[in-house]
């Protein structure tokens, strides 16, 4: 553990390290405040030359998101998430509502399965994330009873999913990588997992609505083929052969 004393206020003073946890307290009448760090690679700011009168680093004119270090880690995390949840939004822009139920063929998943199955997990995600292994979900059979409650309704799933996806991401910025970390989630109550670290969920949940959103987008398209017009999203890339 080292010391560093930051002039500043406790409110207004940011200390930003990748894979970090911070305890702030400041010193009463003297401006500066204390931070216990364990595990900090590198701070952001603009620092001082030399040292204070005790011999401590000086680290000026920081900024602090709500008063929270924040953790670099998680921070891109955060970013990719948001990012990532704004072009899948905006992909569902415009929906027909005989395109919502559309399958390409009758055994494959319609866009409203994939929301409907994307809501459920979110709510699995968010509760992982916010209690570990005392989530209420600790089985297959507690999961299955939450698929049950949850209607086909592609309306109300998005905006359920979005909710829970706030969540999610306030939840991240709550937390630190350290944190996570230690934490386990009970990855076996779907068929074939293990318990993992929840570190993991920090962008298990972009990754896996980015491979939901290619369906989506394919079904999409499919559907505008199929009625003689062309793809809702064709590629205008010189990567891609004409």
């Amino acid at each position: 553990m080292h010391l560093l004393r930051l002039q500043g206020s406790a409110d207004t003073l940011t200390c930003a390290a990748v894979g970090l946890r911070l305890g702030c307290g400041e010193d009463q009448g003297t401006g500066w405040v204390t931070l216990d760090v364990w595990h900090a690679h590198k701070w952001r700011g603009d620092v001082a030359s030399g040292a204070s009168e005790d011999g401590q680093p000086q680290v000026i004119d920081n900024r602090c998101h709500r008063g929270i270090p924040m953790d670099e880690a998680l921070e891109l995390v955060i970013k990719m998430n948001e990012a990532t949840w704004k072009r899948f939004k905006d992909d569902l822009k415009d929906m027909a509502p005989e395109e919502i139920d559309w399958r390409p063929l009758p055994q494959a998943n319609s866009i409203n399965a994939i929301m409907k199955h994307l809501r459920i997990e979110a709510q699995w995600y968010v509760a992982s994330l916010e209690h570990g292994e005392q989530s209420p979900y600790q089985d297959t059979a507690s999961i299955q009873q939450l698929t049950d409650s949850v209607p086909l309704d592609f309306e109300r799933n998005l905006q359920e999913l979005e909710e829970l996806y706030t969540q999610l991401i306030e939840a991240l910025r709550r937390t630190t990588l350290a944190t996570l970390e230690q934490q386990t989630v009970l990855g076996q109550v779907f068929p074939g997992g293990a318990p993992y670290t929840a570190d993991t969920l920090s962008f298990r949940q972009a990754v896996h609505l980015a491979i939901h959103w290619g369906q989506i987008r394919t079904i999409r398209n499919l559907y505008r083929k199929t009625r003689g017009e062309p793809g809702r999203f064709f590629p205008d890339n010189p990567t891609f052969p004409a």
